[in-house]
């Protein structure tokens, strides 16, 4: 199980190997994501659209 905790990019992307499966985010202050998927981090929204987009996934975004 890989672990995503560091506030400091708190920006994240897993996926599969295939790019068929995008799970992506923000994390706050004391919360953790995990998934059986790579994890890749990033300090800017930005830089995490940019990988999603350059391995085949389109982002949405969405409030609550």
């Amino acid at each position: 199980m890989n672990n995503h905790t560091d506030i400091t990019k708190s920006y994240y992307v897993a996926k599969n190997d295939e790019n068929t499966d995008f799970r992506y985010g923000k994390i706050a202050e004391g919360q953790v994501f995990s998934t059986s998927m790579p994890i890749k981090t990033f300090a800017k929204k930005q830089s995490m659209i940019n990988f999603i987009e350059s391995n085949g996934g389109t982002s949405i975004e969405f409030n609550i």
